[in-house]
């Protein structure tokens, strides 16, 4: 049979009898998601994920369909019916649940969540798994294609859910599944590995990066924040024995304690790397890889692959090239006025001598042009700061990011916005002078403001 049938074609079939196919939603050749109405089920908009399956596989999936539908949980997503059919002579098998308004997935496509967002994120999480592995089973693989928001609740799928002691997925694993399920059975520990990844990838965009060498866990990437590291690393343990539990998480993301775990071995171009950059090295990297970047010691035998090493280097340098070339210069013991940081020794902002200054002012605003996607992403308020440079004619010479804020996604936006903008010169002794600003802007779903300020003369 071909089950590349399984497309929009099918836009206007029913299934089962029941359940028209009314919008195609995505999906794979022989595994598609379809908007569909449940009016008997007291759901007039659904969603119903058709898969092309018979035998053993047809009925392996509707047993675990309907197993999630056996369970109630406010954060996991209902299940109205399942069953096996025929569409247009191909054998099926569908679930028709809840329709999602969001998916997780999709907003990590746009830019990666904020550590508030991740919090909001956890907590119903973690009651999903305590409340499933009570009731004898696992999630399977906790992914943020299976993490929904449905009328503003964040909501679990639970289409993967098989009992304690299943099978793995043998080998077709992917990035979620815990390593022991090649060979071994599922574990509540296994669930604790995808929430790992799906951590790291929420908070990064990417999945962690593989080891190098066989046994050895993944590298938890230097941009997951200090308060993620942490649980990231706990639950990325090849040995589930010694993966955190659901209360271990909680007491993580309550401050507690974290585990020590071996130093990593640093390369040599980073211990022998300027002052200026070990000093942001250690502000960047975790506690236990801080201890080998201050003695240049090897303090255990795994290493950080090297593309990883590389790009930590390039962008560290980076920071510290931008930081020297940022440096006004001295002229006469004083530093001069340069790119909006006229800032002298003592603190003060140096003015000329000889006569009253003269603000400058704003002519022209140009707001970020972020997608409608992005902006509906955001939860709450993200703020960041671009310091500009204004030469003495009013316009814009340099363009730098003061304060990221919580997202770095929007970051680009602003950047671009920013070297847009015109400004009236600010003045003294009669004559147009350079100046500087902070332009702070302001980032919400309804839209987005900007409060500049002048930080220069």
């Amino acid at each position: 049979m071909s089950a590349a049938m399984i497309n929009s074609d099918w836009i206007g079939r029913t299934v089962d009898g029941t359940f028209p196919l009314i919008r195609w939603l995505g999906g794979s050749e022989s595994d598609g998601v379809f908007a569909t109405e449940a009016p008997e089920l007291g759901e007039l908009k659904a969603a119903i994920r058709v898969v092309t399956a018979q035998g053993c596989e047809a009925e392996s999936r509707v047993a675990a369909w309907r197993a999630a539908a056996a369970l109630s949980h406010p954060h996991l997503l209902r299940v109205f019916g399942t069953g096996e059919c025929a569409v247009d002579g191909t054998p099926v098998v569908y679930c028709v649940t809840e329709y999602a308004d969001e998916i997780l997935a999709d907003a990590i496509r746009e830019r990666a969540l904020t550590a508030d967002e991740v919090r909001q994120m956890l907590e119903p999480l973690l009651e999903v798994l305590d409340y499933v592995h009570a009731q004898g089973f696992v999630l399977g693989r906790v992914k943020p294609a299976r993490m929904m928001a449905v009328k503003d609740c964040l909501k679990i799928s639970a289409e993967d859910l098989r009992p304690v002691g299943t099978a793995g997925h043998g080998d077709a694993l992917d990035a979620y599944d815990a390593p022991e399920t090649a060979t071994g059975p599922m574990t509540p520990a296994s669930d604790t590995w995808s929430l790992g990844v799906m951590l790291v990838e929420a908070l990064t965009q990417h999945v962690p990066l593989k080891a190098s060498g066989d046994g050895a866990d993944p590298v938890i990437p230097p941009e997951v924040p200090a308060e993620f590291r942490s649980i990231a690393r706990e639950c990325l343990l090849r040995d589930p024995a010694k993966r955190c539990t659901t209360a271990r998480l909680r007491e993580l993301l309550a401050g507690g304690p974290v585990m020590e775990v071996a130093p990593r071995e640093v390369p040599t171009e980073m211990r022998e790397a300027p002052t200026e950059i070990q000093e942001r090295l250690k502000e960047a990297w975790p506690p236990a890889a801080r201890t080998a970047v201050e003695g240049g010691q090897a303090g255990g035998s795994r290493m950080w692959v090297g593309v990883l090493a590389v790009l930590v280097l390039v962008a560290v340098i980076g920071l510290w090239l931008h930081a020297r070339r940022a440096a006004p210069p001295n002229a006469s013991g004083e530093q001069a006025v340069a790119a909006g940081q006229g800032a002298a020794q003592s603190g003060e902002k140096q003015r000329p001598s000889g006569g009253p200054e003269q603000h400058g002012a704003v002519l022209q605003q140009v707001l970020p042009d972020v997608p409608a996607p992005a902006m509906r992403t955001i939860d709450g308020t993200v703020r960041l700061s671009i310091r500009v440079a204004v030469d003495a004619s009013g316009s814009v010479t340099e363009a730098s990011v003061q304060d990221a804020g919580s997202s770095p996604y929007f970051v680009p936006f602003a950047l671009d916005a920013a070297r847009k903008w015109r400004f009236a010169p600010a003045h003294a002794e009669g004559r147009a002078i350079p100046s500087g600003w902070v332009l702070h802007f302001e980032l919400q779903q309804s839209g987005i403001e900007v409060h500049p300020e002048e930080a220069a003369p």
